[in-house]
């Protein structure tokens, strides 16, 4: 009898644990507040699990932050060609993978293009200048664009061939054999969020969904609180080509289960108008093609650019938000059917949208409640 009492209480305060849980919700600026880092936790000792992941955010900040000096990627940037920088873990484990990649997508994912970035005037500093807003749905425009010489000056260089990376156990050092710079943004914000994932298993943390500045990782279902269940989640890709600036509408929506990676990359956050005179205007986004010019963009025989047909939105579902975070951007690089086909031929799930009206699925993504949203009917499927 008293050990059927025991099993009883054991039961009664294992469910008053359970009861007593709740979901909890937090969210940050990070990179000295120029990302959002937000999180839903449920499960025990969720703030604590949360801290950690802040820390994270932190390490990662001091080793890849372009905007700021004193960071590693910084100093390596500042170099003089054939000082040795030491870097740290971070920074090295960036770098390889980085390398890997850009031989992986024949060149499609560089993240050595920084100098091509600041020439096009579509940095992440010097962008804020000129990107359109509710109140200036044109923005301001450069009064000039880059020449191809400057442009194959900089290509020259951009790419791994241009340094040489020694790691030793947690550090390394670093030589640069030519002017090559670095920026991690298609690639840090997925390791973070791989990281947390890491550390949402191991406090396990029964349902989550981490989200730094649009790279989206679900863990496990959907803790609804109402129904005490988990249930499937839903999903909204943003419209690349709104109504207005003001509202960013979703262009269509999908459930999945969790435990997946889910990054967008695309032209519509970072860009500008360029003015041409008696002609319309041109839209330089901040992805760079492998010709070392704004994709959605060819230079014309007589020095101007025009304006092409390209990928304006990709999102890309898999097991690792990094490997996610990169092909997403590759994708947007290589064009529509290229894009597709290489996410096809590394397992993963893709919605990929162009300027010409027409969009891609790849996979088991089975888009849900389509005539919700507007934006969804401009687009043909092929």
């Amino acid at each position: 009898m008293k050990k059927v009492a025991a099993v009883l209480i054991s039961m009664i305060f294992g469910f008053m644990a359970v009861a007593c849980m709740r979901v909890y919700n937090a969210d940050d600026a990070v990179f000295d507040s120029e990302l959002m880092f937000s999180a839903r936790l449920y499960g025990d000792d969720a703030k604590s699990a949360y801290s950690e992941m802040l820390g994270v955010m932190d390490r990662l900040a001091e080793s890849a932050d372009t905007t700021n000096p004193s960071s590693t990627v910084s100093k390596v940037n500042a170099a003089e060609t054939g000082e040795a920088v030491t870097v740290d873990g971070i920074f090295c484990e960036l770098t390889q993978k980085a390398v890997e990649l850009y031989y992986e997508t024949d060149g499609a994912f560089n993240i050595f293009l920084q100098p091509l970035s600041e020439l096009w005037g579509v940095d992440a500093e010097t962008i804020a200048n000129y990107t359109p807003t509710a109140l200036d749905p044109q923005g301001s425009s450069p009064q000039t664009l880059p020449d191809a010489d400057a442009i194959a000056e900089l290509m020259q260089y951009a790419n791994p061939q241009s340094f040489t990376l020694t790691v030793d156990g947690e550090m390394g050092t670093i030589v640069k054999s030519a002017p090559v710079m670095f920026d991690f943004g298609g690639l840090a914000k997925g390791w973070a969020i791989d990281r947390c994932v890491e550390i949402a298993e191991r406090y396990g943390i029964k349902s989550a969904k981490l989200d730094l500045s649009g790279n989206l990782a679900l863990v496990n279902g959907y803790y609804d609180e109402n129904k005490g269940a988990f249930v499937d989640w839903t999903v909204g890709i943003n419209d690349p080509r709104p109504a207005d600036l003001l509202f960013r509408y979703y262009v269509m929506a999908f459930s999945t289960v969790g435990n997946v990676s889910i990054v967008t990359s695309g032209d519509y956050e970072r860009y500008y108008y360029y003015r041409y005179e008696n002609r319309d205007n041109i839209r330089v986004t901040h992805i760079i093609g492998t010709d070392g010019i704004p994709i959605g963009l060819y230079r014309a025989a007589d020095g101007t650019y025009m304006s092409k047909m390209h990928v304006i939105s990709a999102t890309v579902l898999g097991d690792c938000s990094m490997l996610c975070d990169a092909y997403a951007t590759a994708a947007c690089v290589m064009g529509l059917e290229a894009g597709a086909e290489f996410l096809r031929e590394k397992g993963c799930d893709a919605v990929l949208f162009a300027s010409d009206g027409s969009m891609k699925i790849v996979g088991d993504v089975t888009p849900c409640n389509t005539d919700t949203y507007d934006g969804y009917r401009k687009y043909e499927q092929v």
